[in-house]
């Protein structure tokens, strides 16, 4: 988690979007603060590559558990729109 916030600290998106998508994947025992905060820091790090189909990948796959039928926060709710243009 250390790299992680050394990747987002350095602003190196390539990094940020692999170390969490790597610790959302293995975070079976993580709070949803946690989970929420690897999503939005895996998304915002594809989104800054112009990768936005890793970024809806993550969306379509962590959001149902996270929010389920719930409105999304605001920060998910841009990231998300940032996902879906092409």
């Amino acid at each position: 988690m250390v790299g992680l916030f050394q990747a987002t600290g350095n602003r190196d998106a390539k990094r940020m979007a692999s170390d969490a998508t790597e610790l959302l994947a293995g975070g079976d025992q993580l709070t949803p603060s946690t989970r929420k905060y690897l999503l939005a820091t895996a998304m915002l790090g594809s989104v800054a590559q112009g990768d936005t189909a890793a970024a809806r990948s993550l969306w379509s796959r962590y959001q149902p558990a996270l929010f389920g039928g719930r409105e999304p926060d605001l920060l998910f709710r841009v990231l998300a729109a940032e996902a879906a243009r092409r």
